[in-house]
């Protein structure tokens, strides 16, 4: 992580390197309330940052660095190692007690949830994460009586703060866990359950909060056909399946600037940061297909708070929605001033004028947008300019600040096998189906989605920290702390989409970045039990943790006879 700061004669110019904001206009803001500049003398350079996944939306050291910066009159750089880094910030640890009633037909009666997320030494965003994280604790499903007590737990442990889920893993492992306890205490299908139980389009299933927005049983049930749920199973091996929720954007803020250029090429203005989401791409293509405009024609302009419009942030997959919209719209308002051009220039009321997908209709006759912005420009040339803004107001009386523009849903369906010797867990297959409205760009769609799932399997099987005595990290770095590897991979990894054209984005798009995460440790643990018959309720699934949950079974004295097991 490297943050340069440059100070000279009250202007301040930091370039976020490898820190790479996903809210340069963040940044920007706390900068200059922190030195008590003025917005117009802050400048922020935020290249793409190649992943952030939550833990770069906040400021932490740049405004120190920049104060210190305009102090020394030169240039200052923070280099901090990846040792460093790990003490900086984290994900939040959870303990979350579940208690769920049922119908005896497996209808839910009530869920009674009470969530601990130990938040470490400082805020930082932590409570927003317990509080957004939990408020769809009870998951996508018709639950008439519900209860949760989410509690921010502050500890001197390293402080917590967003990340890739926003805290709706945590509490979805112990609900989905929760629901396979009850199908099987009660006989059903664990895949009857949750269909049976899953909320309806346009549904309201969340108090004051957004109702249903997809179809979501289809998603189930194919993951359920991809898994070949219900099928035979070699020895050793067993399947699980899982489905999770997270609350998009509760609020929102974007505006977009497309220059359509006098050769007919076009730049993008816009305050996204892309950080592997593919942004730049998804904006490219919603201006050639409404304009016309080849691919490689188009320019898109971000990372620099000094060139391009105001963005809110970039999280909670809001970009393709609320950014998407906005240049959606500036396309459109060139096609607005493109109509009138030519109905000036062909003398007809502009009401006769159409402006859609690359072309101008005048009556019956169809021109290429760039021949009526060639001629409608003449010879002095120049460019059209388009503005466009979206937005999700906040709603004070809502608990969250605001409802969810769009759900993120998912079913992930795993086969596993475990080796009762060592306690190894290998995915032979990982099925993830996601509810996305519309692909816009079905290979990042897909790459988005594998991308989510691999790194769920690093926090189910792996990823965990070692504290000593007092609470210091003993497995710092690369080396000590295990992330999934290319070794770690399942066999077959297997996604596909549902598209309905029900989004609040453009051409019925919703943000899908985050949900194939949510429900990888549920479905796993779901695999490991019906593999095994070992019900493990605390993460990473470790060999070693499954290792001594197969003997502790094993060790345990058979039931007596008669004894209901």
């Amino acid at each position: 992580r490297r943050c340069p700061a440059d100070g000279l004669e009250g202007l301040l110019e930091a370039e976020d390197q490898a820190h790479r904001t996903p809210g340069a206009q963040g940044h920007e803001r706390v900068c200059a309330r922190v030195l008590g500049l003025p917005l117009a003398r802050v400048r922020i350079y935020a290249p793409d940052p190649g992943g952030a996944f939550g833990g770069k939306q906040h400021a932490k050291y740049e405004p120190l660095v920049a104060f210190m910066a305009l102090r020394a009159g030169r240039p200052v750089r923070l280099v901090l190692s990846l040792e460093e880094t790990f003490q900086a910030v984290r994900r939040a640890s959870s303990r979350i007690t579940v208690r769920t009633g049922f119908e005896r037909d497996g209808t839910i009666a009530f869920q009674d949830i009470a969530a601990d997320y130990l938040i470490g030494a400082y805020a930082d965003i932590a409570d927003r994460v317990v509080g957004k994280g939990t408020y769809p604790g009870c998951g996508p499903y018709r639950v008439p009586a519900a209860r949760i007590l989410a509690r921010s737990v502050l500890s001197h442990t390293t402080p917590s703060t967003a990340f890739r889920g926003f805290g709706a893993p945590q509490i979805n492992w112990a609900v989905e866990s929760n629901l396979d306890a009850g199908a099987v205490e009660l006989g059903i299908d664990r895949l009857d359950l949750r269909l049976r139980n899953l909320a309806r389009k346009g549904e309201a299933f969340i108090p004051f909060d957004t109702p249903a927005d997809g179809d979501w049983d289809q998603s189930v049930r194919r993951a359920a056909e991809m898994i070949e749920w219900g099928t035979p199973l070699l020895p050793a091996r067993g399947r699980g399946i899982a489905v999770g929720i997270k609350s998009g954007p509760t609020t929102g803020l974007s505006h977009a600037t497309v220059r359509l250029l006098a050769d007919g090429s076009a730049v993008v203005s816009a305050g996204t940061s892309d950080m592997g989401q593919g942004a730049r791409t998804i904006f490219a293509q919603i201006v050639a297909h409404e304009l016309g405009i080849p691919l490689d024609w188009i320019s898109v302009v971000m990372g620099d708070t000094a060139l391009v419009p105001y963005d809110q942030q970039t999280s909670a997959s809001r970009s393709t929605v609320l950014m998407g919209n906005a240049i959606l719209q500036a396309c459109r308002d060139i096609g607005t001033r493109l109509a009138a051009m030519a109905a000036r220039d062909h003398g007809v009321d502009p009401a006769e004028v159409t402006v859609a997908h690359g072309a101008v209709r005048i009556r019956d006759r169809e021109m290429p947008i760039h021949d009526v912005l060639v001629a409608g420009l003449g010879p002095l040339g120049g460019e059209i300019i388009g503005l466009g803004e979206a937005r999700k107001e906040a709603d004070p009386s809502h608990p969250l600040g605001g409802s969810a523009a769009f759900f993120e849903f998912n079913c992930t369906a795993i086969e596993a096998e475990v080796d009762r010797e060592t306690g190894d867990i290998t995915i032979i297959r990982h099925v993830t189906v996601s509810d996305v409205g519309r692909a816009l760009n079905p290979l990042q769609v897909r790459m988005q989605d594998e991308g989510a799932a691999i790194m769920g399997l690093g926090h189910t099987l792996m990823e965990h920290y070692i504290y000593d005595d007092a609470g210091r990290i003993r497995n710092l770095g690369a080396i000590d702390y295990r992330i999934p590897t290319s070794m770690d991979l399942p066999r077959s990894i297997e996604s596909d989409v549902i598209e309905n054209g029900d989004g609040p984005g453009p051409y019925g798009a919703k943000g899908m970045s985050e949900g194939a995460l949510l429900c990888v440790a549920a479905a796993v643990a779901g695999a490991v039990r019906e593999a095994t018959g070992v019900v493990i309720r605390d993460l990473p699934l470790s060999p070693e943790r499954v290792w001594r949950a197969l003997r502790e079974v094993d060790a345990a004295p058979p039931p007596a006879a008669g004894a209901a097991s």
